[in-house]
């Protein structure tokens, strides 16, 4: 049996940032906070006008999640970066893609809140 899927692709939800993304972009679109290429860091109090200060991120990149540091000394893509005026993450550029390239498309979600500290 060959599975259709429904006829319309569901809406994301009521909730922006947690069932739909909270701000997607392609790198160096010119819009509020969006990185340009060879950028290694956003650091931003709004992306796309939404704030992302103290904020729990899920970071995708052309469809595939980053993933961030979990631990000291394990491979990561991305370090959560929050300084409590500025959010957003850092690359690792020993691993992963390690730089914003232009025109790639990203997709940001809120998953939480989280307020320490760890610029």
């Amino acid at each position: 049996m060959k599975f259709t899927g429904p006829s319309t692709p569901p809406s994301g939800g009521a909730l922006p940032g947690v069932t739909a993304p909270l701000a997607s972009f392609a790198v160096g679109d010119g819009g509020q906070g969006v990185p340009v290429n060879g950028q290694t860091q956003l650091h931003v109090t709004l992306l796309k006008g939404q704030n992302i200060v103290n904020k729990q991120l899920l970071v995708i990149r052309e469809g595939i999640e980053l993933v961030y540091a979990d631990a000291p000394g394990f491979p990561h893509q991305i370090s959560r970066y929050n300084d409590g005026t500025l959010g957003g993450f850092d690359f690792n550029t020993l691993v992963g893609p390690g730089q914003f390239v232009q025109d790639e498309r990203y997709d940001i979600f809120i998953t939480g809140i989280n307020n320490t500290i760890e610029p």
